[in-house]
């Protein structure tokens, strides 16, 4: 079997025209969680293609050239401003990634007060949402509950409409989103609980109900889904 699994592979190489792997570009954009705007001057990084580009103007990044149908990482780099880690599962067309919101440090000091939980060293974060797919509307699902396996780190901890994490939630609300913090580096499965129909993938690899994510020591991975509402 090895002998012939190696002659199909000389054979490909040099007689039989192999199917090519899709090149496809990646853009998006990156926003201040703050104020909503754009931010011009991140550093992103593309981690399997060692390539690094800064968002314009308008915070757009673009990367062109880039290998299709994989699990891909990006890292934001911005100062002042948490470290991020955008996983995402690419096809064989043009991937059009979803705004990601930067937070400042200080709003990361804030969220340790809120839950009296320094980051320890060495750790990340994972921030979730589960979004209805309607832009601007300030609602999002409500009712859902995340598990991460293995088990690392501590959390969820859901946020409140007012968008900060509260000890209180045992489940999303109207912000749908929330945030496991002091979690050791390593491949997770966040696994959610109570979805509506209909939800697909984001932010990550996988997926729904179970998302896999990677964790980075010192960096905020993003999670999202999207559940769309239905009239």
């Amino acid at each position: 079997m090895r002998l012939r699994a190696i002659m199909v592979a000389s054979m490909c190489g040099s007689l039989l025209a192999c199917p090519a792997v899709p090149v496809v570009q990646v853009v998006g954009p990156i926003l201040d969680l703050g104020d909503g705007e754009p931010l011009a001057g991140v550093q992103v990084c593309l981690l399997e293609g060692d390539l690094c580009v800064e968002t314009d103007g308008n915070g757009d990044y673009h990367f062109d050239g880039v290998e299709g149908q994989r699990d891909i990482r990006l890292t934001l780099d911005f100062p002042g401003y948490v470290r991020g880690l955008v996983p995402i599962k690419l096809l064989d067309s043009d991937h059009q990634v979803a705004p990601v919101s930067l937070g400042s440090d200080l709003l990361t000091e804030l969220q340790a007060g809120l839950l009296g939980l320094p980051a320890e060293p060495e750790t990340g974060q994972i921030v979730f949402s589960v979004s209805n797919g309607i832009p601007g509307d300030g609602l999002n699902h409500p009712d859902v509950r995340l598990g991460l396996i293995p088990a690392a780190g501590e959390g969820p901890f859901y946020t409140a409409v007012g968008g900060l994490p509260d000890r209180e939630e045992l489940a999303t609300t109207d912000h749908g989103g929330g945030v496991l913090v002091n979690v050791a580096p390593g491949n997770y499965r966040l696994v959610h609980e109570s979805l509506p129909p209909n939800c697909h993938l984001v932010l990550g690899w996988s997926e729904p109900p179970e998302v896999r994510v990677p964790v980075q020591a010192d960096r905020v991975t993003y999670s999202r889904i999207e559940c769309p509402v239905t009239p």
